[in-house]
């Protein structure tokens, strides 16, 4: 069966049984918030990603690892990437919107 010839219920069944719905920055803790709140606010109004120091400072946790562990999740679940460089030395840039879309 096509999906011209489905059935609404049909089309809604298959949509969630197959289809992944874009991310929504609601559904992160708060701390990986606030991550995203950094790298976005940081490259707005400087023009270039935060470091993971400046990161550290923003939310306030007290090692580096742990910035670096809500990052990983953060790229894992779409909200960010790195670019250019190498390891960790890559600029993060957000690639979701708080709305959980691509950025425009």
């Amino acid at each position: 069966m096509n999906w011209d010839e489905m059935t609404c219920w049909e089309k809604e069944q298959y949509a969630s049984e197959h289809c992944t719905p874009a991310p929504s920055q609601s559904v992160l803790p708060q701390q990986q918030r606030k991550v995203l709140d950094c790298i976005k606010g940081h490259l707005a109004t400087n023009g270039y990603p935060p470091s993971i120091a400046d990161i550290q400072e923003h939310i306030g946790a007290s090692s580096t690892a742990g910035v670096r562990k809500h990052i990983a999740v953060l790229e894992k679940k779409g909200f960010v990437e790195r670019r250019g460089g190498s390891g960790l030395h890559r600029n993060l840039y957000p690639v979701r919107s708080a709305e959980g879309g691509p950025r425009a």
